[in-house]
């Protein structure tokens, strides 16, 4: 568990898609991501579309240049199977997370002639569209652009610096997998000592 994969350089997730059995499954867990990258429509660090289950405990910790919509920090798009566009939806849960990295919105180019809704074209913090449930999920909201559309269920995430840093944003989160000291961001167990 708290294992790391630095050095992430890429132009698609990790994942291409992430979709289990049902949504009661784990399927991402105790995983710190981090890098760079450049992405293009429906493309995130960790998956380009997360469809089902649970994506739990984990640090994305990557710096991201969007050019196109239906991107974002952590997933492309977070679309419940449907592609429905519809917000709260609970087969897929993202939970109990840090999101540290950047959202560099400068070279997004916008349109592209198609007839797409506007869900699709937006670019958050978390994901270009968030349509599922999002439980104790945490980032910098100095690290993106204020332009950024995230949705309220994803902008309810937003914590400063002072924020992250404080132990009181984390109560929830299992200490048996989480190292939280005040006035530091939390690391998973393992990474504890470590370049976390």
């Amino acid at each position: 568990r708290g294992h790391t994969l630095s050095g992430f350089v890429s132009a698609t997730g990790l994942f291409e898609t992430l979709n289990a059995a049902d949504e009661n499954t784990v399927i991402v867990k105790n995983l710190k991501l981090k890098g760079t990258m450049t992405l293009g429509s429906w493309t995130g660090p960790l998956a380009n579309k997360f469809n089902r289950g649970i994506v739990e405990n984990c640090i994305i910790d990557v710096d991201v240049s969007a050019t196109s919509g239906a991107c974002g920090g952590v997933f492309g798009a977070v679309v419940d199977g449907s592609e429905a566009g519809v917000n709260g939806s609970t087969v897929a849960t993202f939970r109990n997370s840090l999101v540290l990295g950047t959202v560099d919105t400068s070279n997004y180019i916008p349109g592209d002639g198609k007839a797409n809704p506007a869900w699709m074209k937006t670019i958050g913090a978390i994901a270009g569209a968030y349509n599922g449930m999002l439980e104790n999920v945490f980032y910098n909201s100095a690290n993106a652009s204020a332009t950024l559309t995230n949705g309220e269920v994803v902008a309810a995430s937003a914590k400063t610096e002072t924020e992250l840093q404080s132990a009181a944003t984390y109560a929830e989160f299992d200490t048996s997998v989480w190292n939280i000291e005040e006035g530091s961001y939390p690391a998973l167990i393992v990474q504890t000592g470590a370049d976390a």
